[in-house]
């Protein structure tokens, strides 16, 4: 197999079955995981509703600049990791976000281990698949989030588009690069909200090529909103609530007061 193009992507078939199939939690427990290495994250949802947020934040977290888990979950922190950032939509807006979370113990760390792209792309990453990669190369990154799927690649709607979408992506993975990508719901019929994995916008190529899809769910603005694992690595996470503290740009497991829970909880009975 020497010598031949992507000889390095061989490998006997005892190996694959033993090592390639084993899963490495990047952002979970148990089988409780909302990331796993070597498959790429899709955080969905609408407008205004802390896609950016919560992605920043296991940004953070899977840099080792913040520690402890994140809704409850551990992140796998690589502190010598450089992570591109495409922060192609509003990147204004993205950078005050951002500033929310750090300070000034941070910037050194930011400075050495955070590239940003602000703006568009130079070319549509769907109709050039190895621009991704040459991006995050360029970069010496060993991650890439994409803020978001709408500016990298036009027509999404499109299976064509999708599938070049995809095998970007899947260049990416197989480079041994993570990926978190943020992109949008389709839009809800009144009455009925989206709730699964057709509900997210464009061809079903963005989906099948990702390996957890999270649907971030409210009204723009709201600071309440709901958490559902549309697609897994192993077992689904939540639903659950999720509260972002629009002051420090923090997210956590939004605990609601349970009635029942607290009689059990109190012998004497409440007053």
């Amino acid at each position: 197999l020497t010598g031949r193009s992507g000889s390095g992507r061989f490998v006997d078939g005892a190996t694959f079955v033993t090592e390639d199939a084993t899963v490495e939690p990047i952002w979970g427990d148990g089988d409780d995981i909302l990331m796993t290495k070597g498959e790429a994250l899709l955080v969905c949802g609408p407008t205004g509703i802390g896609k950016t947020t919560l992605a920043q934040q296991l940004m953070l977290h899977r840099m080792g600049l913040r520690a402890g888990p994140l809704l409850g979950l551990s992140v796998a922190a690589e502190p010598d990791i450089v992570i591109l950032y495409l922060a192609m939509d509003r990147p204004k807006q993205v950078a005050r976000s951002l500033s929310r979370m750090v300070g000034p113990e941070d910037l050194d760390e930011l400075r050495r281990r955070l590239v940003v792209w602000r703006g568009p792309p130079e070319r549509d990453l769907a109709q050039h698949p190895d621009e991704l990669l040459a991006m995050a190369r360029r970069a010496h990154a060993g991650a890439v989030w994409v803020d978001s799927l709408k500016d990298a690649a036009v027509g999404l709607s499109d299976d064509e588009v999708g599938a070049g979408w995809n095998r970007a992506v899947q260049r990416v993975l197989a480079e041994g690069v993570d990926l978190v990508g943020l992109h949008h719901q389709r839009k809800a019929q009144p009455g009925n909200r989206p709730n699964s994995i057709d509900d997210v916008y464009g061809s079903t190529w963005i989906t099948a090529g990702a390996g957890s899809v999270i649907l971030l769910w409210g009204k723009p603005g709201d600071q309440i909103v709901e958490l559902v694992h549309l697609k897994q690595p192993v077992a689904p996470v939540g639903p659950f609530k999720i509260e972002h503290d629009p002051r420090t740009g923090t997210s956590a497991v939004h605990q609601a007061f349970d009635l029942l829970e607290t009689l059990n909880a109190s012998p004497s009975g409440l007053t």
